[in-house]
This record gives C-alpha cells, structure tokens and sequence, in this order.
C-alpha cells in the first residue's frame, strides 16, 4: 500500500471554483492527457466538463493508463504519484499526494500555491482600490 500526504494551500478568499480550476491547469500542464473524477464516481470527458461552481473534491489521474490502474487496484506502489486528490473548502485547498518529494508532486504544488498566492494578492488589492 501506498500512504498519501496531505499539503494544505491557504485560500482565504479565492471562490472555490477558482482554486480548484487554477491547480487542475497546474496538474494538466504536466500531464496532457490528464482524467478527471469527482468524489461521486463521475468521469469528465473533457476539461470544460468539470462544473468547478459545484464541485469540492477531484481526483486528477495522470493519464487513461493511471486512471484504469487505480480502478484496477488502488493505492498500490505502482501508482504511487499518477493521481493528486483535490479538497476544497472555502479557506483552503488540500492536494493529497503520494510523495510530496517527488519532483513532479514537488513542482505541481508550488506552482498551485504561487500561483494561489498571487490570485488572492491580486483580489484584495482590487478590493483595496
């Protein structure tokens, strides 16, 4: 079995629907061929399928090939690294990954939380003027 590491992202005032959407581009920039999946089971064909307003928590397959090994047989070694769980909340956005070591994880999730950073910076300063 493989444990999964939970990286918790600050969001204090991004809607929901724009975090999530923000790390799936992060996720989808390393991985072309990314497969989506809500918590209830549901497969999106496309990117532009996903309703971000709606939905809170995603799994983010690397390609089809990860996608039908975790339905296959789960959480073991061999897909360790091909699927990030997104968790969103209004005041934060937890990515749960394998090995947070792994370069690939190491990137995605300091892209996510600059690029998260720098949403909420930009949205006060709007706010402020």
């Amino acid at each position: 079995m493989i444990g999964g590491t939970d990286i918790v992202i600050p969001n204090p005032g991004l809607p929901v629907a724009q975090a999530m959407d923000t790390v799936v581009r992060c996720a989808r920039g390393r991985w072309a061929g990314a497969i989506l999946q809500d918590s209830g089971g549901r497969r999106f064909r496309s990117y532009r399928e996903v309703p971000f307003g709606r939905v809170r928590e995603l799994f983010v397959y690397r390609d089809e090939q990860a996608f039908l090994s975790w339905e296959r047989v789960g959480a073991k070694p061999e897909n360790a690294n091909s699927m990030i769980h997104l968790i969103a909340d209004d005041y934060q956005l937890t990515v749960v990954v394998d090995d947070e070591h792994d370069a690939t994880m190491r990137s995605l999730v300091s892209e996510a939380r600059d690029l998260l950073r720098q949403l909420n910076a930009w949205r006060l300063r709007r706010e402020a003027a």
